[in-house]
């Protein structure tokens, strides 16, 4: 007796899905081991020396404030304010935050480029 034809489709869809888990599945493994995260410890310690701890006291009043989008210069603020302005928002619904210009006062921390 003859299989439908669906039987065939459906073996189908399933194999590849089962293919695509698999695909990720390894793209997640070679990241993984790229970074470093999964190979033994000592290894793991070696990667983790790189990194540079900092620690900065907290201000009882956040700067910048929260919900505020913050710009290091008024050329900057002048291309995002027209774009905010004049562009098309993306989402109607979400209103678009206060800008604030950036005191570098407050900054307890900058982190450049190279460090990031």
């Amino acid at each position: 007796m003859k299989e439908p034809n669906c039987h065939q489709e459906l073996r189908e869809a399933m194999k590849q899905r089962k293919d695509k888990k698999e695909r990720i599945k390894r793209i997640k493994a070679l990241f993984v081991q790229e970074c470093n995260l999964k190979e033994n410890d000592a290894r793991r310690d070696k990667y983790l020396e790189k990194f540079t701890i900092v620690e900065v006291t907290r201000y009882q009043t956040p700067y910048p404030p929260p919900s505020n989008w913050v710009y290091e210069s008024e050329q900057i603020h002048d291309i995002w304010h027209n774009h905010l302005q004049l562009g098309k928002p993306k989402d109607k619904r979400l209103k678009v935050p206060p800008m604030l210009l950036l005191e570098p006062q407050y900054l307890q921390l900058d982190v450049a480029e190279d460090q990031n």
